[in-house]
C-alpha cells in the first residue's frame, strides 16, 4: 500500500508587482491584463493563465511570470513579470499561385505597437491577374472597458469578374467583442463608392434576367450597417479535425446609411468535423445567402448580388458560373439566394499528404422566390492535400455530374486553405 500524507502550509499571498522587460510598452497596458491585487492568494494557475494571456496579445516573443519572496513579510510573495518584447516594425512580402486568382504577390508594412498602447496601423498592396489594390487599416485592442476591439480601415480595389470588373474606394468600421475566444460577434458599418467597367453581358439578358435599370450598372454608392456572429468550436482554425463552426452575416443597405441601392442581405454557414481514427476526418460545410431588395430598389447592384462556383465552392465549375447565365456557356448574372452544400473523406497517405475524396452541391437562383434546391448542380472528385503551418495546399479535380451541353467535363483547382 501506498500512502500520502499532505501538510497544508499557510498560504501565500501577492505583496505586489514587479514589471521587467517594458520597452516601448506602456506599463497601463500591460496592467489591463493583470488580474491580481495585492492580498490576493497566490495562484499558480493564475499566473500561468496571464502569461498566456499576454503572449496572446502579439506584442512579447517571451513572457515569464514568477514570484519572489519578501524581505521581513513571512507568507508574502512578489510576483515578477518579466517579457521580451518583439519588434514593432514589421515588412512582410508574400507570393502565390492559384488557379482563380493565378499568380499573385502583396507587401505590408505594419506596426504593432503604435504609441505602446498596442494599437495596430498596416498599410497593405496587393496584384494578382484578377485583382489589384491596397489597404489601410488601424486597430484599437480593450476599448469600453476592455468588452470591445475596434478597427478602421480604407481600402481601394480593382477586382475583374467573370463577366465584368468593378473598381471600389471604400471605408469601414468595426467594433467587436471580445469576451469570449470562441464565440464572437462584431457591428460593421461600411460606405463605398462602386464603378463597372468592361461589361461583356447581354443587355437584353440583363434587362430581362435582372430588371435592370438604369443605373445599375453605372457608378453606384453602397452604405450598409451589419452584425457578424460566429461560434467556433474547431481543435485548429487552419487544419481542422473535429470540432464545428457556426456563422452568421446580416447586412442593411439603405438609403439614411448613404447607400443608392436599398436591400437586405443574410448568409449564413455552418462547418462539421468528425474524427474517424487513425487520421481519417469526414467534414461537411452548408452555406446559403439570402438577398431581398426594398424601397423601389428593383434589382441589386451587380458587384454584390450572390454567385458560386469554384475552388471554395462548386469544385466542378469554373467561378461563379453556377447559376443564372446570359446565354448558353455565357457570363453569369449572380442571384439573390444561393445554397453550397460540400462533403469531403480525407484520409492519410505520407506524413502531411492527404488524399481526399468530396461532393459538392448547390445552384444561385436569381431571386429568393426563385429557390429550388431540387435544381441543385453537382459535383464530384478526389484530390491530393498537404498540410503546411498556415493551411493545406490543394491539388483537386471535380467532375460535373450532370454536365450540360456546352460545359467542360470538369475543372482542376490548385489553392492554399481548406474549401470551406
Amino acid at each position: 500500500n501506498i500512502t500520502f500524507l499532505v501538510r497544508s502550509g499557510k498560504a501565500a499571498r501577492v505583496a505586489g508587482i514587479r514589471y521587467e522587460g517594458l520597452e516601448q510598452t506602456s506599463r497601463k497596458l500591460v496592467q489591463r491584463y493583470v488580474d491580481l491585487r495585492r492580498g490576493d492568494p497566490l495562484s499558480v494557475e493564475r499566473l500561468r493563465a496571464l502569461e498566456r494571456e499576454l503572449f496572446r496579445t502579439g506584442l512579447f516573443r517571451d513572457v515569464e511570470v514568477t514570484h519572489e519572496a519578501v524581505e521581513g513579510e513571512p507568507g508574502w510573495r512578489r510576483v515578477v513579470l518579466r517579457v521580451r518584447e518583439t519588434p514593432a516594425l514589421s515588412l512582410r512580402l508574400t507570393g502565390g499561385y492559384d488557379t482563380e486568382e493565378q499568380f499573385g504577390s502583396s507587401v505590408t508594412l505594419s506596426h504593432d505597437n503604435v504609441g505602446g498602447k498596442g494599437r495596430r496601423a498596416s498599410l497593405q498592396a496587393f496584384a494578382t491577374a484578377r485583382r489589384q489594390g491596397g489597404r489601410l487599416t488601424f486597430e484599437q485592442p480593450r476599448i469600453f472597458r476592455d468588452r470591445l476591439e475596434g478597427l478602421l480601415s480604407f481600402d481601394l480595389q480593382k477586382e475583374q469578374r467573370e463577366g465584368f470588373t468593378v473598381a471600389s474606394t471604400g471605408v469601414a468600421l468595426q467594433l467587436g467583442s471580445t469576451a469570449r475566444r470562441d464565440r464572437r460577434w462584431q457591428w460593421i458599418y461600411a460606405l463605398s463608392a462602386n464603378r463597372f467597367t468592361d461589361v461583356d453581358l447581354d443587355p437584353a439578358a440583363l434587362e430581362r434576367e435582372l430588371q435592370a435599370e438604369r443605373g445599375r450598372l453605372e457608378p453606384v454608392r453602397l452604405g450598409s450597417i451589419g452584425l457578424s456572429w460566429s461560434l467556433d468550436r474547431r481543435n485548429d482554425p487552419f487544419l481542422p479535425t473535429r470540432g464545428a463552426i457556426v456563422r452568421s452575416d446580416l447586412g442593411l443597405f439603405a438609403r439614411p446609411l448613404g447607400s443608392e441601392a436599398s436591400f437586405l442581405r443574410w448568409r449564413g454557414q455552418g462547418a462539421a468535423y468528425r474524427d474517424l481514427g487513425r487520421g481519417r476526418v469526414l467534414a461537411g460545410s452548408l452555406r446559403f445567402g439570402l438577398e431581398w431588395p426594398f424601397a423601389g430598389s428593383g434589382s441589386i447592384p451587380l458587384s454584390e448580388r450572390l454567385f458560386a462556383g469554384g475552388a471554395s465552392s462548386l469544385r466542378g465549375f469554373g467561378r461563379d458560373l453556377v447559376g443564372p447565365l446570359d446565354g448558353p456557356g455565357g457570363e453569369p448574372l449572380g442571384g439573390q439566394a444561393s445554397l453550397v452544400l460540400n462533403l469531403e473523406a480525407r484520409a492519410p497517405l505520407w506524413r502531411e499528404l492527404s488524399l481526399v475524396l468530396f461532393v459538392d452541391a448547390g445552384n444561385v437562383w436569381l431571386d429568393v422566390g426563385s429557390f429550388d434546391p431540387g435544381s441543385l448542380r453537382r459535383a464530384a472528385g478526389l484530390g491530393l492535400r498537404y498540410n503546411t503551418p498556415v493551411g493545406a495546399l490543394r491539388i483537386e479535380y471535380g467532375l460535373k455530374l450532370d454536365r450540360r451541353e456546352g460545359e467542360s467535363p470538369g475543372r482542376f483547382v490548385l489553392s492554399i486553405g481548406e474549401a470551406f
